[in-house]
């Protein structure tokens, strides 16, 4: 089955928006696992536990993604997806605040993606 440069583009985008996801679920659940360090010992490992399981499928995802696409696509896209959605995540989940200057960051981040994602072949 060949895919055309439309087709691939869009499954590297439907890949990167689910790493991201996975990872920041991961990281979220590897950052309420420090919260309870000092509390029940089985609830943490069993955070811990199923951060790695997550990441183990992050690394999957990416192996099977470089099927259609650059490596560097992938990567600039998945990383830049990773951040925003940590921001995020950080803001909704964690009730941490975010400043003046990381949203401005998360702008040119978000900036950069569109350049990156209007000019690949």
């Amino acid at each position: 089955m060949t895919h055309t440069t439309e087709t691939k583009f869009g499954l590297v985008i439907i890949f990167v928006i689910i790493l991201a996801v996975i990872e920041i679920g991961s990281r979220t659940l590897l950052k309420k696992a420090h919260d309870k360090k000092n509390e029940e010992n089985s609830k943490t490992k069993l955070l811990i536990g199923v951060s790695v399981v997550l990441y183990i499928v992050v690394i999957l995802l990416l192996y099977y993604s470089m099927n259609f696409g650059k490596f560097i696509t992938i990567s600039a896209l998945w990383d830049a997806g990773t951040i925003m959605l940590a921001t995020i995540s950080s803001y909704y989940l964690l009730n941490e605040s975010i400043n003046k200057g990381e949203f401005i960051g998360l702008g040119f981040i978000g900036t950069g993606v569109i350049i990156m994602a209007l000019n690949t072949d």
